[in-house]
């Protein structure tokens, strides 16, 4: 399976936008569990939702910013994942990115319905190719218990599951925590030619 995957910047919100919101919309039953931002309440019609993608954006920029004036502080690098046709498949990301101390970051993924099966496989792959190119030792999954498929594919992947969970922050509007499964993975060092 040929997946390809390019980082999230101006010119994929643009280009991609309105397709990013309109599968987030149809895939929102099956997202929101797991991913705060597409539950309706908060988003709930295409307008809202691609403010927020662009705020994310902004942030993002921000973080990066911050992180060439201080290598110490954390930043996050965002991929849309895009199918053997050129649609969108799906995103992924690393957040927390960490090159100064633990040399870690922490993945998340996503892909809408009607993909084939083995495509968040196929992005996680390469975003660890791409952690390995700069010079990442590891990484992490926060998984919430009841997402199975999730923790199917980490174990396909290679990923180790932690013995104990974790509560971590799954929602910022509103607030909340809940006990996750933490999976990780040692990197091998391999060579990157992603854009």
């Amino acid at each position: 399976m040929a997946v390809k995957l390019k980082k999230l910047n101006f010119c994929t919100v643009v280009k991609n936008g309105t397709e990013m919101c309109d599968l987030v919309m149809s895939n929102r039953a099956r997202l929101s569990p797991y991913f705060w931002w597409t539950d309706e309440k908060l988003t709930p019609n295409k307008l809202a939702l691609f403010m927020f993608v662009i705020l994310y954006f902004m942030d993002i920029k921000y973080k990066k910013i911050v992180h060439r004036l201080n290598p110490q502080k954390l930043y996050d690098e965002q991929f849309v994942i895009y199918n053997e046709k050129g649609g969108v498949a799906g995103l992924c990301g690393l957040d927390n990115i960490d090159i100064a101390t633990q040399k870690n970051a922490e993945l998340w993924f996503l892909t809408f319905k009607g993909n084939p099966f083995g495509t968040a496989d196929s992005a996680i792959r390469w975003v660890e190719k791409y952690s390995a190119s700069i010079k990442l030792d590891s990484l992490y999954a926060h998984v919430q218990l009841s997402n199975d498929k999730s923790k199917e594919c980490l174990k396909r992947n290679n990923y180790t599951i932690q013995d104990e969970t974790k509560e971590v922050m799954v929602s910022k509007i509103p607030y909340r925590t809940a006990p996750v499964q933490v999976f990780t993975k040692i990197l091998t060092k391999v060579e990157y030619n992603g854009r």
